[in-house]
This record gives structure tokens, C-alpha cells and sequence, in this order.
């Protein structure tokens, strides 16, 4: 029995191998929110770490590549906290207090349209921190597609949170596309200038049927325990045959 457990081992660890390539290559421009070359809205040691992009400010607005300001402002962060890993560049998705509304510190940032199919699933995953320089310690983002309804996403800051250590969390998002094109919108529902934090955006086409998405948060979660679940019971088939199959001694 110990080279038949070495197969089925490996196949179940096969099988966890196997399913990221059932989704497609990620769909989103710049998800890590690099400036490119030549930017002159770059965030800076010089500038504080951080750079304030108002929404109407048209060359600020479109500073990054691949994404829109479209409401109030955000901070654009390099070195004024920890990024994601991975990551050099982060949003604070509550920006200064924008000087030219002065009313409202939230701040939306809309991802470039990206082509999908319609009746297709498409995961969203990102990871959400929140600043730690002050409250409110439950740091809320709203997240939706094609400025339709939206999800809310919370980040509760804890005693170990801060610009050294952002505890970042990767948070899932899934859509059924109803368009031939769509656009990812995060938007801040903290009203102060400490919001919430984003970075890492993806997007990956799903394939299979989605469509118990709404109840089940984190499908390819669930199909992994479930492979391992059946590697697990076909074991204890095998092994219970074999001791029957086996002489008496």
C-alpha cells in the first residue's frame, strides 16, 4: 500500500497544481499602480512618500497607467508604508480633503475597461490594508463593476498594524460579466483622510459554472478540500479491499 498512498498523494498535490490554470491571464493593466517611466506625479521620498492625484485635475487624474481618479482624491503611496508583497506602489483610497470640493476625503479609483464575456464569472482579487495614522480602525471599501451595484470590503486595524507592518489581507470579488466590456471601480466609504489601502489588483476569467458564486465566496477553495476529500475516501476504499484481499495470519 505504500506506492499506491505515494500515487494518490501526488495526484491530489497534481490536481492543486493543476487549478490555477483553469483560469485566464489576468486581465487587468497595472494592478500594482507603477508609474512607468518619465511620470512626473511619481510618488517621491522627496514629496513625503506620497502624492495627492484629485479627480479634477485632469493630468492628475489619469496619472496612473491603467486607472482613473473619478471622484475626490486619493494618495498614491511609494515608501510612506509598506506595500503589498511584491508590490513598491500602493492607494490610500481616501485622499487628502480635496481642495477644490473640500467636502469629502473618499476617493473612487476606476480600473481601464478590460474585454470580457457576457454570462462568463471573473474573480477579482486584491489586497486591502488601511492607514494606520489614525481612525477610524474599521476601514471601509466598496467595490463593483461598471458603475453598477457594489460589495463592501472592511479592514479592521489591529494593535500590530502599521506603516512598517500593513498586515495586508487579499480580498475576493467575483462578477458575472453582462457587457463585452467592463471596468473595476473601488471607491472609499471612510470619510476620513485614513482609508482604506489597496493594492495587487487582479482579474482571471473562470471557467465552469459559477453560478453559486453568491453563496460560496471562495470556490477554488472549496473545490481543493473537495479533491482532497475524495483523494481521501478512495484511499480508505483501497485500504479496507486490501485487508480484506489480504491471508489471515
Amino acid at each position: 500500500m505504500k506506492r499506491l498512498t505515494g500515487v494518490l498523494a501526488f495526484a491530489g498535490l497534481a490536481m492543486l497544481v493543476a487549478l490555477p490554470a483553469q483560469a485566464s491571464i489576468n486581465l487587468v493593466t497595472n494592478g500594482t499602480f507603477d508609474p512607468g517611466s518619465g511620470n512626473p506625479y511619481t510618488p517621491t521620498e522627496s514629496n513625503g512618500g506620497f502624492t495627492t492625484l484629485n479627480a479634477d485635475v485632469d493630468a492628475q487624474a489619469h496619472a496612473i497607467p491603467g486607472w482613473t481618479v473619478t471622484s475626490n482624491s486619493v494618495d498614491w503611496i511609494d515608501g510612506y508604508w509598506q506595500a503589498a508583497p511584491g508590490c513598491k506602489y500602493s492607494i490610500d483610497m481616501s485622499g487628502t480633503l480635496n481642495p477644490y470640493e473640500k467636502n469629502s476625503a473618499e476617493g473612487t479609483l476606476v480600473a481601464v475597461r478590460f474585454a470580457t464575456t457576457v454570462g462568463t464569472w471573473y474573480l477579482v482579487q486584491f489586497d486591502m490594508s488601511g492607514n494606520p495614522d489614525s481612525g477610524p480602525a474599521t476601514k471601509v471599501l466598496d467595490v463593483g463593476v461598471n458603475g453598477g451595484s457594489t460589495t463592501e470590503f472592511d479592514y479592521t486595524l489591529g494593535p500590530n498594524n502599521s506603516k512598517s507592518n500593513m498586515l495586508w489581507a487579499t480580498k475576493s470579488y467575483w462578477f458575472k460579466a453582462t457587457a463585452t466590456e467592463s471596468e473595476l471601480d473601488f471607491s472609499s466609504a471612510t470619510p476620513t483622510q485614513f482609508g482604506p489601502t489597496l493594492d495587487a489588483v487582479q482579474s482571471y476569467a473562470v471557467t465552469g459554472d459559477n453560478s453559486t458564486v453568491a453563496v460560496i465566496p471562495e470556490p477554488a477553495a472549496m473545490v481543493v478540500w473537495s479533491l482532497l476529500g475524495a483523494a481521501v475516501a478512495g484511499l480508505a476504499v483501497l485500504r479496507r479491499r486490501a485487508r480484506r484481499a489480504s491471508p489471515m495470519t
